[in-house]
């Protein structure tokens, strides 16, 4: 029995192996290069119970679509209570290409990546 259970894992890693490999390999083959920074906006405002899921979800897509380079998430701040704030700093610690910020910095940042 425990050997059943033991082929029936292995089995699952190895298809969830076999997935991210071509995951991997499609985005080497199919995405197109550009010169500029690839910008994803999450606006969030008030108490959001979903601030966490919505980040993270943010940041998996950003992975999908920019590949490894060139990627910026940018979490707007439309006034955000003190706990979804919290939560949202957490996260961006957690991941370098995310930045928390009110909507004047971000108008700010994308004037300066226009010039």
């Amino acid at each position: 029995m425990l050997e059943v259970i033991f082929s029936v894992v292995m089995l699952f890693l190895a298809v969830m192996g076999l997935i991210e490999f071509v995951r991997i390999i499609s985005l080497a083959v199919f995405r197109v290069k550009k010169d500029k920074n690839e910008i994803l906006v999450v606006p969030i405002s008030g108490h959001n119970e979903n601030a966490e899921m919505i980040l993270r979800n943010a940041i998996s897509r950003a992975k999908w679509l920019c590949g490894t380079d060139n990627r910026k998430v940018f979490c707007i701040d439309f006034d955000m209570d003190a706990e979804t704030r919290q939560i949202c700093e957490i996260i961006s610690q957690e991941c370098e290409f995310l930045y928390v910020c009110s909507s004047a910095e971000f108008i700010e940042h994308i004037r300066q990546e226009a010039n």
